[in-house]
């Protein structure tokens, strides 16, 4: 009789606790699907900063290079380059093409986000010994860049304990040709 209207009974509340285990169950269950949400929305934020932080995909830029170089695993010879987007869905994959378009070499990126802005159009090289690989492309004004993956023979030097030297090179934005 004392449970039918709610008063406890002699083995102690049965409902209250019953309900008070509904009601932490139902927090603890809104708690995880809060932090599901929360955490959709950082990956959500993250890639769409990662992808502005890429040059655009109208971008060509150009670069005298004064010495040879190496990008994804090929050696290229001194000499006048165009970089660009190598299509318009996907700027993590860039080529690069000598100036008289006989050598072209496609190449993956990360994106890399430059606190506030690019100062100048530049190309970035990491040199070890007396070799010269590209590491990062710029648009100046641009508040990223892409950065080139580490070649098997760059990650090989590295391993063996040889420390890279930064170099720039000072490159010259152009307009895209349609």
């Amino acid at each position: 009789m004392a449970e039918a209207v709610g008063l406890p009974t002699p083995s102690g509340s049965s409902r209250t606790q019953a309900s008070e285990r509904a009601l932490k169950m139902t927090g603890e269950r809104m708690k995880i699907v809060t932090k599901l949400f929360l955490s959709l929305c950082l990956v959500s934020m993250g890639a769409t900063l990662t992808a502005n932080a890429q040059i655009r995909s109208d971008a060509t830029i150009r670069a005298n290079i004064p010495y040879s170089f190496v990008v994804n695993n090929t050696t290229l010879p001194a000499g006048a380059y165009v970089i660009r987007v190598a299509g318009s869905s996907d700027l993590s994959v860039l080529e690069i093409q000598s100036a008289n378009g006989k050598t072209t070499v496609f190449f993956y990126t990360q994106a890399v986000i430059v606190p506030g802005s690019a100062p100048e159009t530049a190309l970035v090289f990491d040199k070890i010994g007396d070799t010269y690989f590209l590491s990062k492309v710029f648009l100046k004004n641009y508040e990223g860049g892409n950065q080139l993956m580490k070649s098997k023979t760059q990650r090989q030097l590295e391993e063996n304990g040889s420390i890279a030297e930064i170099h720039s090179i000072a490159a010259s934005p152009a307009q895209a040709k349609n």
